[in-house]
């Protein structure tokens, strides 16, 4: 997203608003952007947001990914977000990007690089049971 639409979104937003700063600090990215790092259609990842396999924030009048996912496998992206249940989107871009204990100090994304999916999968389907959601099974 170009610079002068951050401003325009932050402006319909709110300035004060948490993800308007996740916006300007380059951690959130359009559909369009998310799609082309994947190299799938708008129609194929419209499909991935119906069935929850992403999350998205809602900033005025767009909706936003976490940018992290774009330098990730989508279908790992997708495993682990089936497994986040709710809908606090603020609550799961912060799982994404706070370092975890039960990852060895490491974040979501740098636990994915040294081959933990597995470990990240066990991870969300405990923070969504602290939350009052069931045991989840997570299908890509």
């Amino acid at each position: 997203m170009p610079p002068s639409r951050y401003h325009d979104v932050a402006l319909h937003a709110g300035a004060d608003s948490i993800p308007v700063e996740w916006l300007r600090q380059g951690l959130l990215v359009n559909s369009g952007e998310l799609s082309h790092a994947w190299g799938t259609s708008l129609r194929s990842f419209n499909q991935s947001c119906a069935r929850n396999a992403l999350f998205r924030l809602k900033i005025g009048k767009d909706h936003l990914y976490p940018a992290v996912f774009a330098s990730l496998p989508a279908e790992s992206v997708q495993r682990i977000n089936l497994a986040l249940q709710g809908d606090d989107a603020v609550g799961k871009f912060i799982f994404w990007h706070r370092k975890h204990g039960g990852l060895g100090g490491r974040a979501v994304s740098q636990a994915l690089k040294e081959d933990m999916l597995d470990r990240v999968i066990e991870l969300a389907m405990g923070w969504s049971e602290e939350r009052g959601f069931g045991p989840v099974i997570p299908h890509p």
